[in-house]
C-alpha cells in the first residue's frame, strides 16, 4: 500500500508539474487580456472625454465668435444708420436754412419795394401837384398880367415866394430820396450781414458736429478693437 501511495503521489506530482505551467500560462494570458481590456477601456474613455471636452470648447468658442460677429455687425449697422440719418438731417437743416434765408431776403425785398413804390407814388403825386400849381401859377400870372398890371409887383413877390417854396420842396424831396436810399442800403447791408452770420454759425455747428461724430466713431472703433483682442 505504501508503494502504491508513493507511486500515486509521484504520478500526481508528474501530472501537476506537467499541467501547472499550462494553467499558469493560461491564467497569465487571461490576466493580461483583462489588463489590456481595462487599459484600452480607460484610454478609450479618456479619449472620449477629451473629445467631448473639445466639442464643448469648440461649441462655446463658435457660439462666442458668432455672438461677437453679430454684435459688431449690429454696431456697424447702427453706426451706418446714424451716419446716414445725420447726413440727411444736416442736408435738411441746410435746405431749411437756405429757404428761410431766401424767404427773409424776399420779404425784405418785398418790404423795400413796397416802401419804395409808396414813396415813388407819393413823389409822383407831389410832382403832379407841383406841376398843377406851376400851370395854375402861369395861368394866373398871365391873367393877372392882363387884368391886373398895377398889381405886378405883388405878383412878382408871389412868384418869388413860389420859387422859394419850390426850392424848399425840391430840397426836401431830394433829402427824403437820399434818406430812402441810405435806409435801403443799410437794410440790405443788415440783411446780408445777418445771412452771412447765420451761414457762418451753421458752418461752425456742422464742423463741430462732424468732429464729434468722427471722435465717437474713433472711440467705437477703439472699443471694438479692444473687445476683439
Amino acid at each position: 500500500i505504501a508503494d502504491i501511495l508513493i507511486v500515486q503521489s509521484i504520478v500526481r506530482r508528474w501530472i501537476a508539474m506537467r499541467f501547472v505551467p499550462k494553467f499558469r500560462k493560461k491564467r497569465d494570458d487571461m490576466m493580461a487580456t483583462r489588463i489590456q481590456s481595462a487599459v484600452r477601456g480607460w484610454v478609450a474613455w479618456r479619449k472620449f472625454k477629451k473629445q467631448q471636452a473639445a466639442v464643448a470648447i469648440q461649441k462655446t468658442w463658435k457660439g462666442f465668435k458668432q455672438y461677437i460677429e453679430y454684435i459688431f455687425t449690429v454696431a456697424d449697422i447702427v453706426m451706418v444708420q446714424k451716419t446716414v440719418k445725420g447726413w440727411i438731417a444736416r442736408r435738411e437743416l441746410e435746405r431749411l436754412k437756405i429757404e428761410k434765408a431766401e424767404q427773409e431776403i424776399n420779404h425784405a425785398a418785398t418790404t423795400i419795394q413796397k416802401v419804395w413804390k409808396g414813396y415813388q407814388a407819393q413823389m409822383n403825386m407831389l410832382y403832379t401837384l407841383v406841376h398843377i400849381i406851376i400851370v395854375q401859377s402861369v395861368v394866373r400870372r398871365r391873367i393877372a398880367i392882363i387884368k391886373f398890371k398895377p398889381m405886378l409887383m405883388e405878383h412878382r413877390a408871389a412868384i418869388t415866394l413860389q420859387c422859394a417854396w419850390r426850392v424848399k420842396v425840391a430840397k426836401k424831396t431830394y433829402a427824403e430820396h437820399n434818406a430812402a436810399r441810405k435806409i435801403q442800403a443799410a437794410t440790405r447791408g443788415w440783411f446780408t450781414f445777418s445771412a452771412y452770420t447765420a451761414f457762418k454759425a451753421a458752418r461752425k455747428i456742422q464742423s463741430w458736429y462732424r468732429c464729434q461724430a468722427t471722435r465717437r466713431g474713433y472711440l467705437y472703433y477703439v472699443s471694438a478693437r479692444k473687445i476683439q483682442t
